[in-house]
């Protein structure tokens, strides 16, 4: 990642991203329990774990490369080392990289799961 992108992004635009991630994301599960053709209970008893997958897949194939998720794309968000000033952005740093994994995925599958004991 070698192009000089602006270091300041609004807010707005990276709330946007999350949601459009989001979004792709209930997209793909639908998809998936479309072609799987599951039945709706059984659909429903695994839809944390369907989601967990679905973003830790999009996570490895975007964050984990260094490339931004797919609502980050559209937005122009980019993940990137907030302590590094200059005009060439550095990639983030793999603990970074694993913490925004535990924090994006697994956190929310974790409460999801806890809330429904």
């Amino acid at each position: 990642m070698s192009e000089a992108l602006p270091s300041h992004v609004l807010r707005v635009n990276q709330l946007d991203a999350r949601r459009l991630d989001d979004e792709i994301g209930t997209m793909l599960r639908q998809q998936l329990a479309d072609v799987t053709l599951y039945s709706s209970g059984l659909c429903d008893r695994f839809q944390p774990e369907m989601d967990a997958l679905l973003r830790g897949v999009l996570w490895r194939y975007s964050v984990w490369v260094d490339s931004p998720t797919p609502g980050g794309q559209m937005q122009n968000v980019v993940y990137s080392r907030a302590a590094h000033r200059g005009l060439l952005q550095k990639p983030l740093l793999r603990r970074q990289k694993l913490a925004f994994l535990l924090l994006n995925v697994a956190w929310p599958w974790l409460l999801i799961r806890l809330t429904g004991l």
